[in-house]
């Protein structure tokens, strides 16, 4: 009589085999959700700093409506204290400001948050006709919001440059 011998182990090592795949995708596949949670992340937040703006303007609308140099297309951030409030903490009590006083104090704290939320956050305000560029050609009558940032596409990709633009027309 002929008996086979050693064929349940190597059943249980094509089983192992099979397994061992199959848990290299799930891997594969958590760490590309997480790739794409972190991207999806990034954007949120390059969204609700625009609108951020977006509403600060609408706030201001004095100086969002003025010519230059007093708008926010052409005012440089300054830190005037015009609120008691900023991303860094409380002032003292507000000082009395003028538009463009508030529109340089808004640009300063923007900015900051900018900077603090976004990996190599930059963000930009001005006057574009043709806001889904980088550039800004001081030509028009709507603002862009423009905010810049870097991120690695994979783990293993290169880094690359994001932009996110609103435009808005106060």
């Amino acid at each position: 009589m002929n008996t086979q011998r050693g064929s349940t182990m190597f059943e249980v090592l094509i089983a192992v085999l099979v397994l061992g795949i199959g848990i290299l995708g799930v891997g594969a596949m958590q760490a590309l959700s997480l790739s794409s949670n972190h991207t999806a992340s990034m954007r949120s937040q390059a969204v609700a700093l625009t609108d951020d703006m977006s509403d600060r303007m609408r706030a201001n609308l004095t100086a969002a409506r003025a010519t230059a140099p007093n708008n926010y297309a052409t005012v440089a951030a300054a830190n005037n204290n015009c609120r008691a409030i900023y991303r860094t903490g409380l002032v003292g009590a507000p000082a009395v400001c003028t538009a463009t006083q508030m529109a340089a104090d808004d640009l300063f704290d923007w900015n900051d948050r900018v900077a603090a939320q976004l990996p190599e956050g930059a963000g930009t305000v001005c006057i574009d006709s043709t806001p889904d560029d980088a550039l800004c050609d001081g030509v028009g009558v709507a603002y862009a919001v423009k905010v810049f940032w870097t991120e690695r596409g994979s783990r293993t990709g290169p880094v690359e440059a994001r932009r996110f633009v609103t435009t808005v027309r106060p």
